[in-house]
């Protein structure tokens, strides 16, 4: 049982300040997310105070925040049994039996709020706060104890945090801020309530005035994790990933370190391409070693940094363990093409066709079955696949290119020439566009009789002139055209003599030339 804490801020009434103060640290540091430390000092005052029951209840709550509900249930028994008329300890077994048993878990609830006849803002706050997030919602119930809580400590802000959360929950955001603005009245320095609003505008999409709330409650608390880890959230979801890691590094370095936390920082790597750094912190995690999200992560992060073997490996051991509803098209996107690295290809269509089917979107997935058809000279394939890309306006310069390839060696070279015109006309700068319309149109005509590949060629000499080199081969193979055009069709000696030489200067070993200067016609 995951659940979030919330410092509630009222004075104590224990039998020494020095106690008091180790308390308050205590909850503090839980309040902070630095669990190793508030369970230090828990752990001191458990053995240290003669009454024990709110030592014991927090301990309960850092195990609560750390997902380890055995041992906080341990805690709650102990407090109770230390001290039976502290009521906090039947709010924590109310906190863990409700879900499962809610007569178990009112009738903790009730023995609290028995004990502390109502009047403990504490206790309220906390039963109020189940109602508002637990799995059993009783809006109305969590309305009447955060009323109470008011009333009985009008200058605590936290009942009206909590009464925020209420609103939020229902709906009203509006109401949610009001409260939350109402509580900074009472309290000025109160940075989780810059975490409250603001993530509420980012929740409606107002992602200026969210980062703004987290700038200004840094402004009061520079100390406060909880802002810089909603901060890294926030980052990502713009696309701004060196941000959002640095942010998300500042949160881990002030909380203690946890697997949660860990996994996050490694999404974040993921997301930002750093796959390396993703690969080196989510291979460290081995508390939780079954968790199928660890194993789908580590299976996408060895895909990107070209270890397929280990990729396959995790991969496997996902599908061994994640539920059936958890899957997503993203899981059989990454097995498909695992499967296709590793030779696989059949199952790495079958697993990219899955992957389309369950999310209409990833249509570019088209675009990689069709590299592995032809790379498997499945040209006929390969068209029909890359159409499909092609056929809602998907395709990018490159794909055109590759189409159209899959159509010249399949022979389909009317389909070919219109994909290499599509080419041109997306990239006109780009000569590899008019170089394959040559090609087409040349094999169509391989006599040169009507010479449709030459301007083609001819645009392809003036985008390439930049980079000879690169394009030497095919340099030659446009000249040589040029020149066989010239000579042939247009029986332009001086056109065609001007083509052979290029051709001379770029193969100086091509010894037809020579014979084709002296020819007369």
């Amino acid at each position: 049982m995951k659940k979030i804490i919330f410092s509630l801020l009222v004075i104590f009434s224990v039998s020494s300040l020095a106690i008091s103060q180790n308390l308050e640290q205590g909850i503090k540091h839980l309040d902070l997310e630095q669990y190793e430390r508030a369970k230090a000092i828990f752990k001191n005052l458990i053995k240290s105070e003669s009454k024990k029951g709110k030592p014991n209840f927090y301990m309960g709550e850092v195990y609560l925040a750390t997902d380890q509900p055995d041992s906080a249930k341990y805690f709650f028994m102990e407090g109770i049994k230390s001290e039976e008329t502290e009521a906090l300890n039947y709010v924590g077994m109310g906190q863990l039996t409700f879900e499962k048993n809610p007569t178990e878990g009112k009738r903790n609830f009730d023995k609290a709020l028995e004990l502390c006849k109502s009047k403990d803002a504490k206790v309220l706050g906390y039963i109020a706060q189940y109602y508002t997030t637990g799995k059993n919602k009783d809006w109305n119930q969590a309305n009447l104890l955060l009323e109470k809580a008011i009333k009985v400590d009008a200058k605590n802000p936290e009942p009206l945090l909590l009464l925020g959360d209420l609103y939020l929950e229902k709906g009203d955001a509006g109401a949610a801020v009001q409260k939350y603005d109402q509580a900074m009245k009472l309290k000025a320095n109160l940075p989780e309530a810059y975490v409250r609003k603001g993530k509420i505008y980012v929740r409606a999409k107002n992602y200026t005035l969210g980062l703004s709330n987290y700038e200004d409650g840094l402004k009061i608390d520079p100390n406060y994790p909880p802002l810089y880890r909603e901060m890294g959230e926030l980052y990502n979801k713009f696309g701004k990933y060196a941000k959002a890691i640095e942010s998300y590094k500042k949160y881990i370095s002030m909380t203690d370190k946890s697997y949660d936390t860990d996994f996050r920082y490694g999404q974040f790597l993921y997301q930002a391409k750093d796959y390396k750094s993703a690969v080196e912190v989510l291979s460290a995690l081995k508390d939780k070693e079954n968790s199928f999200y660890l194993y789908r992560m580590l299976a996408y992060a060895y895909y990107e940094t070209g270890d397929y073997d280990k990729g396959a490996e995790y991969i496997s051991k996902f599908w061994n363990k994640v539920p059936e509803q958890k899957v997503i098209a993203k899981d059989y996107e990454y097995q498909g093409k695992l499967y296709s690295k590793k030779g696989q290809d059949s199952l790495g269509i079958q697993n990219l066709t899955k992957a389309i089917e369950l999310d209409s979107s990833k249509k570019e997935l088209y675009s990689d079955i069709a590299n592995v058809y032809m790379s498997k000279k499945r040209y006929k394939d390969a068209a029909i696949t890359y159409s499909k890309y092609c056929a809602n306006g998907n395709c990018k310069a490159q794909d055109y290119l590759n189409q159209g390839k899959a159509y010249y060696q399949d022979r389909q070279f009317g389909n070919a020439d219109s994909s290499f015109k599509k080419l041109t006309e997306m990239s006109p700068t780009w000569a590899n566009g008019y170089l394959w319309r040559a090609k087409v149109n040349h094999i169509q005509d391989p006599e040169i009789k009507i010479g449709s590949a030459l301007p083609h060629y001819e645009k392809f000499i003036e985008l390439s002139k930049a980079d000879q080199e690169k394009y030497k081969t095919d340099l030659l193979e446009a000249y040589k055209y040029i020149g066989a055009y010239q000579m042939q069709v247009k029986k332009n000696k001086v056109a065609a003599d001007a083509a052979w030489l290029k051709v001379k200067e770029l193969n100086p070993n091509f010894k037809e030339v020579d014979e084709y200067l002296k020819a007369k016609y």
